[in-house]
Parts: structure tokens; sequence; C-alpha cells
């Protein structure tokens, strides 16, 4: 089994590291000038490597790798993930309301915000996360550990954005993102698809957004 997790990392590291450094190279540039520049390349990079991934090393399996779409499990998701979003939201504000901590890598269009936060991240971070890496190990492991590596390490990779926070605000974003990636985790292994998966993603990232516009209100 450990050899399986470690294969499983292994193609996960593959679509992650190139994505990561060439956004990082970018960020250094005078294109890292622009957030969405940055952030749309990586989360391209995310989805392209993916793909090509499932092309050359699984004979183009889409479907074993979560791409079909499964309409009851993503409204049901929806369902189950909106109010527990929405409370996380609420309390992380509450949690941190003495803080004045603001992402710098955020961007500040609404426009940009919506394409970045409700479409891109959620397609491009759910197919590494929950497509390569969960898929794999469904197939060679068990489903704890499909379900609960990938959420720990989706958790993890926000320490790098957010490494400037304070420490109570970068806790509670683990948390939040560890709960995330559990239920997508979960909702991916028993819907056999990627769609309630992206579904809980964007929505735990419109919770965040529409609970900051009402405290700023």
């Amino acid at each position: 089994m450990i050899r399986n997790i470690l294969i499983g990392l292994g193609f996960w590291l593959l679509v992650f590291i190139p994505s990561s450094i060439i956004g990082g190279f970018l960020s250094r540039t005078k294109l890292g000038k622009s957030v969405i520049i940055v952030s749309t390349t990586t989360q391209i990079l995310f989805i392209v490597l993916s793909i090509l991934v499932i092309l050359f090393f699984f004979k183009a399996d889409f479907k074993s790798f979560g791409f079909s779409i499964n309409i009851p499990y993503t409204v049901d998701s929806l369902i189950i993930s909106f109010p527990i979003a929405i409370l996380l939201a609420f309390l992380s504000s509450f949690l941190t309301r003495s803080e004045s901590y603001k992402p710098q890598f955020l961007p500040q269009n609404p426009l940009h915000m919506i394409l970045l936060a409700l479409i891109l991240a959620p397609l491009g971070e759910e197919m590494v996360f929950r497509g390569i890496l969960e898929s794999y190990l469904l197939q060679n492991t068990n489903t704890w550990i499909a379900v609960v590596l990938p959420a720990i390490l989706f958790a993890l990779t926000h320490t790098v954005p957010f490494s400037s926070a304070p420490k109570k605000v970068l806790m509670l974003i683990l948390i939040n993102a560890s709960i995330l990636g559990i239920l997508a985790g979960y909702y991916r292994a028993i819907g056999r698809s990627l769609t309630p998966a992206i579904a809980i993603h964007a929505t735990f990232n419109l919770a965040g957004i529409i609970v900051r516009k009402i405290l700023m209100s």
C-alpha cells in the first residue's frame, strides 16, 4: 500500500510542481504585478497537466479519474456544503476580527475574483487533488486514505500563499481547507465524479466572498 501511495504522490507532483514553479516564476516578473495572470496561468497548468498525465499514463481513462457529471450528488453536495461553508466563514471572521490581514494575491477586480474563485481554482485544484491524486488512491489503496491524504495536502499547500498571515488566521485557513478537502474528497469518492468536489470548492470560496461583503457593508 505504501508503494501505491508513493506512486500516487508521484503523479500528483508531476502536475503540482511544474505548475507551482511556473506560477512562482511569473510572480517574480513584470507579469507578477497582475495577480489574475499569475493565478490563471497556474490553474490552467493544473488542468492541462492533469489531462496530459491521464492521457499518457492511464490511456485516457478519464472516467476513472472523475471526468463525468453526477447531478444528484452535485446537488446534494451543495445542499450540505453551503451552510457549513457560511458558518465557517462567519466563525473565522469573528475569531479574527482583531486582525487586519488582507491577502495580497487575491484579485481586486470583482469579475477577476469570480473567474478565479468560482471557476478556475475549483476546476484546477480539484483536478489535481481529487482528480489525479484521489482517483489513483481510490483505485489502489482504500477510501479512507484516498479521501484524507489529498485533504491534508490540499490544506498544507495553503501555507505558502498565506505564509504572511497571522498565526490565528493561518490556523483557521488550514482548518477550513481541511474541512473543504474532506467534504470534496468524500463526495468525489461516493459520487465517482469530480463535479460534486468542484461544486463544494466553489461554494466554500463563494461563502468567503459573501461573508466578506456582508461584514464590509
